[in-house]
Order: structure tokens, then C-alpha cells, then sequence
């Protein structure tokens, strides 16, 4: 017999299906829905501790999810619902910041996979990286200005 795990009440009446086809309940005491077997899964005290503990040390979004098991999203409501707890605004991210952060990522990315250690190929590696940067906002902006799609072409 299901119980509601908001109020422990024994009174709880089918309530149609969800969307992946699953039995539904409905709570008559209290109005909680519920699922008999659910496969959501709740985020230890541990992990909250990680997940905050990384973001004062502000290190990528994107990292923090990889290493806590947790998606992109959930994690970007979790830092917005923060934000607005707090009062405070997000600070917009200057476009010069993104750049250098695109350019160090990539670069660190072709060191990874070439493991060269000749000075040459590295910056070999900076300028290909800008060249390409610099031609896909080109392109950006003549689709921008005179709604044309251009196919980008690698060089």
C-alpha cells in the first residue's frame, strides 16, 4: 500500500499516467502527487557541499557538472536561484574575457592531442585558431546584415 510521503497518509487514489507511460497517485489528504517507484535521484548532503565548495573556487560550469554526476542545466537554475536569494544581478561576461577563455581552451585542446613541444606549433596553433574566429564573425555579420546563409568553409 502507498503511503504519501508528504503527510504519511494511507489515502492515496490512482491519478492517471505520467509521460513515460508509469502509474500516477494522487494524495486525497494533502494533494501531493507521486509515483509508486520513482527514478528521480536526490542529491546527497555531500554533493551540495562539492557543488558549493566548487563555485566559490569558480571554476567552470561545465566542469563542476562532469565531476558531480549532475546536468549543465539543473546546475545553471541552482546558480540563478542563488542569485536571486542573494539580491544580486549576474554580471554580464565581456566579450574579450570569452574570447581569450574560447582561445585558451582551444589551444590547450591541440596541445592535448598533438603533444608537440616545438614553440612553432603553438603559435601555428593561435594564429589558425584567430583566423578562424575572425571569419566566422564575418560570416556572422553578413548573415546578419543581408539575411543571406553562407556556408562556412574550413580552411
Amino acid at each position: 500500500m502507498l503511503t504519501c510521503p508528504n503527510c504519511k497518509a494511507l489515502h492515496v487514489v490512482k491519478y492517471g499516467k505520467t509521460r513515460s507511460g508509469t502509474q500516477n497517485y494522487k494524495c486525497r489528504e494533502c494533494g501531493r502527487r507521486l509515483v509508486e517507484h520513482p527514478t528521480k535521484k536526490y542529491l546527497s548532503q555531500e554533493t551540495w557541499a562539492q557543488i558549493d565548495k566548487l563555485l566559490k573556487e569558480k571554476l567552470p560550469m561545465r566542469g563542476i557538472a562532469s565531476v558531480t554526476g549532475i546536468s549543465g542545466t539543473w546546475l545553471q537554475r541552482y546558480v540563478n536561484r542563488l542569485y536571486e536569494k542573494q539580491g544580486l544581478e549576474p554580471q554580464p561576461v565581456k566579450k574579450r574575457e570569452v574570447v581569450f577563455r574560447m582561445l585558451r581552451q582551444r589551444v590547450s585542446r591541440l596541445v592535448r592531442k598533438t603533444f608537440s613541444k616545438k614553440l612553432e606549433n603553438h603559435i601555428g596553433a593561435i594564429i589558425y585558431f584567430i583566423n578562424h574566429y575572425n571569419k566566422s564573425l564575418l560570416l556572422l555579420h553578413y548573415q546578419k546584415y543581408f539575411g543571406v546563409f553562407l556556408p562556412f568553409k574550413k580552411t
